[in-house]
This record gives C-alpha cells, sequence and structure tokens, in this order.
C-alpha cells in the first residue's frame, strides 16, 4: 500500500499578504493620479499640515514655476484659523467656516490669499482668468 503525502499544498500566507499590500499601493497610487495628489494629501493630512505657512508655501512654489493652474484655480482646505483671519478673507472666492466653529477651516486658492496679504503676491502670473 502506498502512503498518502497529506501535506498541505496551495498559496503560502505570504504570498497572499504580499498581493493584498501590493493592491493597496496601486489603488493608492490611482487614486493620487486620478484625484490629484494635493487632495488626496489634504484629505489623509498627511505630508504636512494644511496651515497658512505650508499652503503659502506650496503657493509660493507654483509662482516660482510659472504654473498659472495650481496659483489661481487649485483649491485648498487650510485649517487653524483665528476669526480675525476669517473675517479678512470674507470677500474672496473662499469657502468659509460656519461661525462659532473651533477648528476653524476654509477652502482657499493661492491668488485669493496673495490678495489679502496672506502671502507675497506673484510677480509671474499677472492674471487669473
Amino acid at each position: 500500500m502506498r502512503k498518502i503525502n497529506k501535506k498541505a499544498e496551495g498559496t503560502p500566507v505570504w504570498i497572499i499578504i504580499a498581493l493584498v499590500l501590493g493592491l493597496i499601493v496601486l489603488v493608492i497610487i490611482a487614486v493620487g493620479f486620478a484625484g490629484g495628489w494635493t487632495k488626496l494629501f489634504e484629505k489623509f493630512r498627511i505630508f504636512g499640515g494644511t496651515t497658512l505657512s505650508t499652503i503659502g508655501q506650496s503657493c509660493q512654489v507654483a509662482c516660482a514655476a510659472n504654473d498659472k493652474t495650481v496659483y489661481c484655480f487649485e483649491s485648498r482646505t487650510v485649517t487653524g484659523l483665528t476669526q480675525q483671519q476669517v473675517n479678512t478673507l470674507k470677500g474672496t472666492n473662499t469657502t468659509l467656516p460656519v461661525p462659532d466653529v473651533a477648528d476653524k477651516e476654509a477652502i482657499v486658492i493661492c491668488k485669493d490669499l496673495a490678495d489679502k496679504n496672506f502671502i507675497a503676491k506673484c510677480d509671474k502670473i499677472d492674471i487669473c482668468s
């Protein structure tokens, strides 16, 4: 009589784990390219904060690169605004928070921040239209 080998045959667990992790990475990359990396980073609040200073730095980079689309039209969510800063942003294309919200935030574009003197004006980009 012949003995039957009862060793389990199949896919090792480490291969399944590697495939799942690879799939997660591919989904993140696809979402980043499809929807924009800035929006992805802001959504998960990774790679830096969304304070006025960090957004101001990214606006200056867009200015230096003469990137009119990013400077004039790309919206960003800035958090941690004071009531005075919220009042200053009124009258721009900014989406402002509900009054008396503890952590005030607004959706801004670089041009509005420059117009209200939160950041330096961009000399390279004349007109946003």
